[in-house]
């Protein structure tokens, strides 16, 4: 059985791109996953989601995947920090592994950066209990 990581976790979770990890390279443990998926997604960066975002490139920190995503000028700034936290929540839950991976004490973090390189925020998901995707 084959295992997809999607990578918006907005990474290619928003993209719906999906990335192929092998069962057998898919530890129990969530640092060793946290790495193999940052590895995935890190191997199809950059790409584009949409025209409001843009994988840049992710990397592990400890039980964490961390995504770097560029802002298009189409991303709609008007969101407050809470409806982003949701908005990413909500996509990245509703896909199994990566539900799965939240779920069992991984997390992913998307660093959302400006054009010019500096940092707008960073959504956190570290849950996925309580979401509804839609």
């Amino acid at each position: 059985m084959q295992k997809w990581v999607m990578g918006l976790g907005v990474a290619a979770v928003l993209t719906g791109a999906k990335i192929l990890v092998h069962p057998t390279a898919v530890a129990a443990d969530p640092g060793s996953r946290a790495s193999t998926y940052a590895t995935a997604i890190q191997a199809i960066a950059p790409k584009t989601v949409d025209n409001a975002l843009t994988i840049t490139g992710a990397h592990a920190e400890d039980k964490t995947v961390v995504v770097s995503v560029r802002l298009e000028p189409a991303f709609p700034a008007r969101l407050t920090a809470a409806e982003r936290e949701h908005m990413f929540s909500a996509i990245a839950c509703q896909q199994p592994t990566v539900g799965d991976f939240v779920r069992t004490g991984g997390s992913f973090r998307y660093d959302l950066m400006r054009a010019d390189g500096s940092l707008y925020d960073s959504v956190a998901i570290s849950r996925c209990e309580g979401l509804n995707p839609s």
